[in-house]
């Protein structure tokens, strides 16, 4: 289940127009240290430039509240509370985001106040507001979208043709039962796949409704109790492979061509078995129903009264169908069968890792243990008066990069620090170079160029000379100097030069990037794009 402080976030930003898409607020949110509390909301909303402060009202103070705020509920158990967020509090009712049932609220100003913490989180976007490259992100998730649908219509469009055309592959049935039949079969295949969603763990708050209707339904206790395997596989993936198998099937064969309605007709007096062991397993074992596997066994029990209404096959039909016909349907749900019982457990590993990787972006955001781990590493000599500075002079963090004018990776760190320097007030970036005044180092002329401009003291050139260089694809030092020209001052960097290169060898720097945070090395698990969420 999606925590709801994600959920909330994803509705803040649509009501109050914050362009910051979901998958970006669910990876931010979930490596936050403190997830998924209130903090890790309003720090979300800090690193994108969306102003908002929290504070403590009174319940006769609500009208001054600014819409939409996010704030803090008892839920209607009273033993838990939920962060939400308020949209509505003119009149006499306040409309909420309700996380227990999904869906929105309205409720007397009363019971809301009885259930209010008084907390409100308040915002206000402006320009600046919002995700950086929103637009590209957006149609990257729609692109991924469309990638998931495109393969489900093609098949749609193929079941239609199927079942539709007049001069399709269903034969030897009245058209109508052909079409109930294939219509049951892709309805079973969605729910299954609705099922193995579920066990994944995934959010969905349609099926979280139907799996709650009510205190005797609950999805999850069924479909993890001991009877939902048989033979160690899960039901859940015998159930897909038998409609996956079925729809596959229809498709290729239509729903009742000539020898495919006998082997299909005994496929389903072998499922609706199941339809009993189902019902009695949740009646009297579990003593829970599950909506969908209820949903499941009605689809199997209309799908036997539908064959048995057009006329059950007798041991001649059955002996008549060429044994390639049984070959090539087993194979089909043999295969599906084997792709999902493949790709489900692929699946659960994946979200393992996930989670996995999100706890350790969590504690990596943790500033104790990032100063306790910051503290193990080597100190280095203060660098004064070499290099490159850039950033506020009295700032409390000062950030040393060791680099190399020609490398790449160096490159990808400038964008970073950069990135660094424009969101944090208090940080000072301090570039390093680790060239040599050697006639055969090719780094000497780039370094010396960008130390001349350095002299100017023109915090706006240095920036942008240095992202013309590390920025470029080519690294061509004749057209950087000419489209950032100094004069005989180029000629008297050397001696900085050589402090650097001193600098480097007394401090054994062997690689760039090398990056140092207030005196002492980076450790390797962090990136620079850490360093926005711990040095705030």
């Amino acid at each position: 289940m999606k925590p709801n402080v994600i959920r909330v976030a994803e509705l803040l930003c649509k009501i109050a127009q914050i362009k910051i898409t979901k998958s970006t607020i669910r990876q931010e949110l979930q490596k936050h240290p403190n997830f998924p509390s209130l903090l890790s909301l309003s720090d979300l909303l800090d690193d994108f430039k969306v102003e908002n402060v929290t504070a403590r009202f009174n319940p006769d103070k609500i009208d001054d509240i600014p819409l939409p705020f996010i704030t803090i509920v008892k839920g209607n158990n009273q033993k838990k509370n939920f962060i939400t967020i308020v949209k509505n509090t003119k009149g006499r009712l306040v409309s909420l985001y309700d996380y227990e049932n999904r869906s929105w609220a309205n409720i007397s100003r009363e019971d809301f106040t009885a259930k209010w913490s008084g907390v409100a989180l308040m915002v206000n976007s402006n320009a600046e507001s919002g995700e950086v490259g929103y637009e590209l992100r957006l149609r990257e998730s729609r692109n991924k979208l469309i990638r998931w649908l495109l393969p489900l219509a093609l098949m749609l469009i193929v079941f239609s043709l199927t079942n539709f055309l007049p001069n399709g592959p269903i034969s030897g049935m009245p058209r109508v039962p052909g079409i109930l039949f294939s219509t049951l079969t892709a309805l079973g295949c969605c729910v299954s796949i609705s099922i193995l969603w579920l066990e994944l763990g995934r959010h969905s708050p349609l099926l979280q409704k139907m799996c709650n209707l009510n205190s005797s339904m609950s999805c999850s206790t069924v479909l993890n109790s001991k009877g939902s395997r048989i033979f160690g596989i899960k039901w859940s993936i015998v159930g897909f492979s038998y409609f996956g198998g079925g729809l596959l099937t229809i498709i290729l064969c239509g729903a009742f061509n000539p020898g495919t309605r006998i082997i299909l007709y005994w496929f389903v007096v072998l499922a609706s078995m199941y339809v009993v062991y189902s019902l009695v397993f949740q009646w009297l074992i579990v003593k829970r129903w599950c909506t969908l596997c209820l949903v499941i066994q009605g689809i199997l029990a209309s799908q036997l009264v539908l064959l048995l209404n057009e006329g059950r096959p007798n041991l001649n039909d059955l002996l008549s169908v060429p044994f390639i016909s049984y070959l090539s349907i087993s194979f089909v749900y043999i295969l599906v069968y084997f792709i999902s019982s493949i790709a489900m457990p692929l699946f659960e590993e994946a979200k393992e890792a996930a989670r996995h990787r999100n706890d350790l972006e969590r504690l990596k955001r943790s500033k104790q243990i990032f100063n306790a781990l910051l503290s193990k590493e080597k100190v280095v000599q203060n660098p004064k008066n070499i290099g490159i500075t850039i950033g506020n002079d009295d700032a409390l963090n000062k950030v040393i990069k060791v680099c190399n004018p020609y490398c790449d990776p160096c490159s990808n760190a400038h964008k970073a620090l950069d990135e660094l320097l424009s969101s944090i007030e208090d940080v000072q970036i301090q570039i390093i170079f680790t060239a040599s005044v050697s006639d055969n180092d090719r780094k000497r002329e780039p370094v010396r160029h960008l130390m001349a401009i350095a002299d100017s003291n023109n915090e706006d050139i240095i920036k942008r000379a240095l992202d013309a260089w590390y920025l470029s694809d080519t690294k061509d030092y004749q057209k950087f100097a000419a489209k950032f020209p100094v004069g005989p001052e180029l000629l008297t960097q050397d001696s900085k030069i050589i402090s650097m290169w001193n600098w480097c060898n007394e401090n054994d720097i062997t690689y760039t990037p090398t990056l140092f945070v207030n005196g002492q090395r980076l450790p390797d698990i962090y990136r620079i794009s850490d360093l926005k969420a711990l040095l705030q």
